[in-house]
């Protein structure tokens, strides 16, 4: 019986071994499909990468060259502002001159006027 025993137990240890070494296997090929798929993971990350660092810096060219863009523009109407505001100053000027003239008329006409009149 004890012969029986130890054959029984065994054969038992041997199925027991042999479910572990096709568990391993299984495990095996499950690590090496995880390592493919984290590899493949990694390769996509880096290319995602790749890819926004390049939409990055295109969208920092344009944002850059826009800037520069308008602030040309805005130089050229401060430019346009100051010629147009010497342009008032100076008809202001001119209006105001204009009118001095003109009272300067009345009076001399007012003036005739009455030497016209005490005559």
């Amino acid at each position: 019986t004890s012969l029986h025993e130890a054959l029984g137990a065994r054969e038992k240890f041997e199925e027991q071994a042999l479910d572990m070494s096709q568990k391993l296997c299984k495990g095996d090929e499950i690590v090496t499909a995880l390592e493919r798929k984290a590899h493949v993971a990694a390769s996509q990350v880096s290319s995602l990468q790749v890819a926004y660092k390049e939409e990055v810096r295109t969208q920092q060219e344009s944002f850059s060259s826009s800037l520069d863009k308008n602030m040309r523009e805005i130089d050229s109407l401060s430019t346009l502002v100051k010629h147009l505001n010497s342009k008032i100053k100076f008809l202001e000027e001119d209006i105001h001159a204009e009118k001095e003239s003109k009272a300067s008329l009345e009076i001399a006409l007012k003036n005739k006027l009455h030497e016209a009149d005490d005559r």
